[in-house]
């Protein structure tokens, strides 16, 4: 028995790399004994438990499942270790992480730099995409996430708020009529971002509140924060844009902020992240610390 429970941790190593060389890597030993490993636990299960292919491997639906069984309790042993040696808050390891792209200019990612030159056991693999991300289906350790998503699912921290404005082209405001209220914008061509809603609830400095729909004068759609920048700054319509680009684009000159005296809904995100992830301890080092470096940034 012991020696299965010592191929399980080799199989979760390479569930966690992706790799069986950078599995071998981490443990110290050479990629022949990690495939090894590996076949000897397929066959004593009698079920192929990660697909093989010249270029990449991918865990089988079998292969998931005893992943996620076992990686809690490989993790609660690993942290039961660590804590006897007094070295269980040290950093170290390798994460794999989302972020959507419109934060890649932003407090968060230059926490993430941080985090990684003030912990030099630690490696961090991070993806940008606006597409929305699962940290269990997608195999992410944690995803840094906007608005609301199941919390049933994953374990959460909200981490900070953006600020959005609606903003338009230099070239395309000359060529329209001047504006005095946000509804003047209906029949003005808009740019959609395909990862939020059409509509925009405004409120006014005085209180009141009015309702933008876009429904019918979005003939863009991006899946692209960058995209929908640059469309903008071409002139190509109206956009909704966390505020952070609307005033970048306003200092090159290329865009225009529209109803300043009108402010959009802040937008949440958080990291969150799959409380059965071996890697969990690592996990919530790195949340804590994106935490404490974005609220001392606030205050």
């Amino acid at each position: 028995m012991l020696d299965y429970l010592r191929h399980i941790a080799v199989f979760s190593r390479v569930a966690e790399h992706g790799s069986f060389t950078k599995a071998a890597k981490s443990l110290g030993i050479a990629p022949s004994r990690v495939s090894e490993s590996v076949a000897k636990l397929e066959s004593h299960i009698g079920l192929t438990l990660i697909n093989r292919t010249t270029r990449k491997i991918a865990l089988t639906s079998e292969g998931r499942r005893l992943y996620d069984d076992t990686a809690g309790l490989m993790d609660g042993a690993e942290h039961s270790i660590k804590a006897l040696q007094g070295t269980e808050m040290q950093a170290q390891g390798s994460l794999r992480i989302s972020l959507p792209t419109y934060l890649s200019s932003t407090s968060i990612t230059q926490a993430i730099g941080r985090f990684v030159a003030l912990n030099p056991q630690v490696h961090i693999e991070a993806h940008l995409s606006d597409r929305p991300f699962d940290p269990i289906e997608d195999g992410y350790d944690m995803c840094v996430r906007a608005g609301h998503f199941d919390k049933r699912k994953v374990k959460s921290q909200e981490l900070d708020v953006f600020e959005r404005a609606i903003c338009v082209g230099k070239g395309y405001l000359d060529e329209h009529l001047p504006l005095a209220h946000p509804q003047d914008l209906t029949g003005w061509d808009w740019i959609n971002y395909r990862h939020r809603k059409r509509s925009y609830e405004l409120t006014s400095r005085s209180g009141k509140t009015t309702r933008l729909s876009i429904e019918d004068e979005a003939r863009l759609q991006v899946d692209n924060i960058e995209a929908l920048y640059s469309f903008a700054c071409m002139g190509a319509g109206v956009a909704v844009m966390p505020l952070a680009l609307v005033e970048r684009g306003v200092r090159d000159g290329k865009l225009v902020r529209l109803f300043e005296d009108w402010t959009l809904p802040q937008v949440r995100y958080s990291a969150i992240w799959n409380d059965n992830s071996r890697r969990q301890s690592l996990v919530q080092i790195l949340v804590s610390f994106l935490a404490d470096h974005l609220s001392t940034r606030q205050t």
